[in-house]
């Protein structure tokens, strides 16, 4: 629910400015999800994990490009991951960013077992909402990250 009140006499500065602290809480309650991932895993860790599930091909440059970090971090934070067995280079050559990056099984295990301890946490956030509320939330927060990928790219 919006901390403005008296939506008529409304600017749309002052919308923005709602919709920035909104936006930071939103930051505050991503971090407390956190949390929930593996012990061993930071949130720069599951990340790379998560893009390298959902995006075919991906290549380490694909990461340093999509998230905005030097090669080296990402190139040190991809070692660590195969190190623990978690992420392969398809192409079995170390080291080398443009192979393709494939999750080990532990890899999937591992990011199936955060992700439902990230839905436990939310699912009791959102206890009360209705599955309508809960999917309109969630068509305006993918609206929203259609427009940043939008200008991003």
């Amino acid at each position: 629910m919006s901390t403005l009140r008296g939506w008529n006499t409304v600017t749309r500065k002052d919308v923005i400015e709602d919709l920035y602290g909104q936006l930071n809480s939103l930051i505050r309650r991503s971090r407390e999800l956190s949390h929930e991932l593996h012990p061993d895993l930071s949130l720069m860790a599951h990340t790379i994990l998560s893009l390298v599930e959902s995006t075919r091909e991906i290549r380490a440059s694909d990461l340093t490009e999509r998230l905005g970090l030097d090669k080296s971090t990402v190139s040190r934070q991809l070692d660590q991951l195969a190190n623990d067995g978690l992420l392969d280079r398809v192409g079995g050559r170390p080291g080398r960013r443009g192979d393709p990056l494939a999750l080990t099984p532990t890899g999937r295990q591992t990011l199936a077992a955060d992700a439902d301890r990230v839905r436990a946490r939310v699912t009791r956030w959102l206890d009360g909402w209705s599955a309508d509320e809960i999917a309109a939330f969630a068509g305006l927060i993918a609206r929203f990250n259609t427009s940043v990928d939008a200008s991003i790219g």
